[in-house]
């Protein structure tokens, strides 16, 4: 797994359900993927702009997820 710095162009919630996007490049090529969360501390730190480290799978670039969410 590759590991760019993404960033999150949207970040909403409902009630105690959200669900948050984040923005990454990949070898010059673009990429926008999303994730349902759950409202937390951790979760409702995420603001929109902020940069996040992203796991990117190198064979397959439109598949990744948040190191922060894994953790």
């Amino acid at each position: 797994m590759v590991l760019p710095v993404g960033r999150f162009p949207s970040v909403r919630f409902i009630k105690d359900r959200g669900h948050i996007e984040y923005a990454y490049e990949y070898e010059s090529q673009a990429y926008t993927s999303g994730n349902a969360v759950m409202k937390s501390k951790r979760t409702e730190a995420f603001s929109p702009g902020q940069p996040v480290p992203v796991f990117v799978n190198p064979t397959d670039p439109s598949t990744a997820f948040l190191k922060e969410l894994c953790l």
